[in-house]
């Protein structure tokens, strides 16, 4: 099995952090989370490799930092993140590379461990056979295992997680959805970032070390909390007490 890390151009990342962060400092909280990732990914036995997609110059150096290997967004023959994925999916499909597991670059507190009890239990499902491993939210898709290649086409964006599972139903594939918490949660949001400097603190060393490093470098205190409003059907939006 190889792992496919999907990610945008740094700079410009995180849109939804730009009334917490200055543009500088959401490059480098991307740059530290997608090299936790890349750090955890070198570390699982069961992955015969990783295959970084990206339309960052940045991309190439990670691959070649950690070992991995790397192709340009600009190679995919499309736009957006599900053709970039497809088309990764389909390079490793030539050289005989049938599972994969995509996983996303903002999911720093992974361990090997939860990625390999992860990988272990897919690989008990069998072929075809599909594991999701969904956002807090039960709406979007973290972490895709298939150990059949492009055996359902790829959904990722909103509400990926239900058409995910539709697509999987309607080809009669093997499902199960898989709630790993490290990997359920990701960073988009102000309160995600505050809530990941506060979990770290009671986490070991060892978790996140890059995003560590990154978050003593930036005075969260100073920074308004984010509050919650009623939103609709989702139920909470999150915003600022003050404004920036």
């Amino acid at each position: 099995m190889w792992s496919i890390v999907p990610f945008k151009v740094l700079t410009r990342g995180k849109q939804r952090l730009a009334g917490m962060l200055s543009g500088r400092e959401r490059t480098g909280l991307s740059m530290a989370m997608i090299e936790d990732l890349l750090s955890t990914l070198r570390q699982v036995q069961l992955l015969d490799g990783t295959l970084i997609v990206s339309d960052d110059a940045a991309a190439t150096a990670l691959a070649e930092k950690y070992g991995m290997t790397a192709i340009r967004e600009d190679e995919t023959r499309g736009k957006g993140l599900n053709n970039a994925i497809n088309w990764a999916i389909t390079r490793l499909n030539s050289v005989s590379v049938n599972d994969v597991m995509i996983i996303h670059g903002d999911l720093p507190m992974v361990s090997p461990t939860d990625l390999a009890g992860l990988i272990s239990q897919h690989l008990q499902l069998g072929r075809p056979a599909l594991t999701l491993v969904p956002d807090r939210w039960q709406r979007g898709t973290n972490c895709l295992l298939s150990t059949s290649g492009s055996a359902i086409p790829l959904c990722f964006g909103e509400d990926s997680l239900a058409r995910h599972l539709r697509a999987a139903e309607q080809q009669g594939i093997v499902l199960q959805t898989a709630q790993t918490p490290s990997i359920m949660f990701d960073i988009d949001t102000p309160a995600d970032l505050l809530e990941l400097k506060q979990r770290l603190q009671s986490m070991d060393n060892s978790i996140a070390p890059h995003t560590r490093r990154f978050l003593d470098t930036l005075d969260l205190a100073q920074i308004p909390k984010p509050c919650t409003v009623q939103d609709g059907e989702y139920g909470v939006a999150q915003g600022y007490g003050v404004t920036q």
